[in-house]
């Protein structure tokens, strides 16, 4: 992703500001209690396979797992972990037995589901926090969005420059039988076509953004650019599309 966007569960006036750091970087924006947010790293470590690792910049035997981290200012901690096994691994008993893998562990999950299995385990340790954010990879997954949903929780989540999206309501409906050969449409269709985001931010003028203060630094307010408007997100299965705020910051890079 080229530039800074995310999806953040509307309303969330407080929220303004919506860029989240990489998670690397364990930095925090300010908020009253904290946040959680998962993300990925690898190390070479005993129970390893082929994968991207990042620190490196190539493909290399790794550990890959979904951490939690606990953040507020400039406080962060690492609150939670999940290890990510490949669904090869899973189907493999004799690898997993030489590993040591608890017969219990080895169900293959998604990482957006393992994600939102550590938010469901902080919640029942008590771990207080306001928000929870996430990277692209979680921020395209529906399973995450909607499970946070489902908890009341307030989101925002990093999405990638060709995410679709309507910029209206959708309204859908399965379409009128026409009577031509073929199967009868018995799927929902909306009324209208989604929109690339990356496509929509070449439509904007100079009027549709406005300056945001983040947070006090030593030299004084952080301030950005910031384009925020009303979006729905539909997931072809429900039947009707959530409502999201669509934030962007063009200051940050990746």
């Amino acid at each position: 992703m080229g530039s800074r966007c995310c999806i953040e569960k509307a309303p969330a006036p407080s929220l303004r500001s919506i860029g989240l750091p990489k998670a690397e970087e364990w930095q925090a924006n300010r908020t009253d209690s904290g946040r959680v947010f998962s993300c990925e790293k690898g190390e070479n470590v005993r129970w390893s396979f082929p994968a991207v690792r990042r620190s490196v910049g190539k493909v290399d035997n790794c550990q890959v797992g979904v951490y939690a981290s606990l953040c507020n200012d400039t406080f962060a901690t690492l609150v939670n972990e999940k290890l990510f096994l490949p669904k090869n691994w899973v189907e493999d008993k004799n690898r997993c037995d030489k590993a040591g893998i608890p017969n219990t562990e080895r169900i293959f999950r998604t990482k957006p589901q393992l994600a939102l299995a550590l938010v469901d385990e902080c919640i029942a340790h008590g771990v207080a926090f306001d928000w929870v954010g996430a990277d692209g990879l979680y921020g395209h997954s529906d399973i995450l969005c909607s499970g946070l949903d489902k908890r009341g929780l307030l989101f925002v989540l990093d999405v990638h420059n060709d995410e679709t999206v309507f910029f209206e309501e959708p309204v859908l409906a399965v379409p009128l039988d026409q009577g031509n050969r073929g199967r009868k449409p018995k799927h929902p269709k909306p009324d209208r076509q989604a929109e690339r985001l990356d496509d929509y931010l070449t439509k904007l003028s100079e009027n549709d953004w406005e300056q945001v203060k983040v947070r006090k630094t030593t030299k004084g307010w952080l301030c950005l650019r910031v384009h925020k408007c009303a979006v729905w997100s539909w997931n072809r299965k429900d039947a009707q599309a959530r409502r999201r705020t669509f934030s962007h910051n063009p200051n940050r890079k990746r």
